[in-house]
């Protein structure tokens, strides 16, 4: 699926897309990612995990 963003509604034009799958993702290696990639770029909040109830900063289990 694809949408268009038009610059009435953003200052770039944007387009999202996404693929729906057969299978879930693997939702704990998922959390990981998201979490190591906002530890490097010293992201502590963002909107959209907050809206999910997850949390940047806590630390997964099995991490070191």
């Amino acid at each position: 699926m694809f949408e268009f963003i038009s610059t009435e509604h953003t200052a770039k034009n944007l387009m999202i897309a996404a693929v729906k799958r057969a299978a879930p993702a693997d939702c704990a290696a998922a959390q990981l990612r998201a979490r190591q990639l906002a530890a490097f770029y010293g992201i502590q909040s963002q909107h959209l995990a907050g809206q999910l109830g997850f949390r940047l900063t806590e630390t997964a289990p099995n991490s070191v």
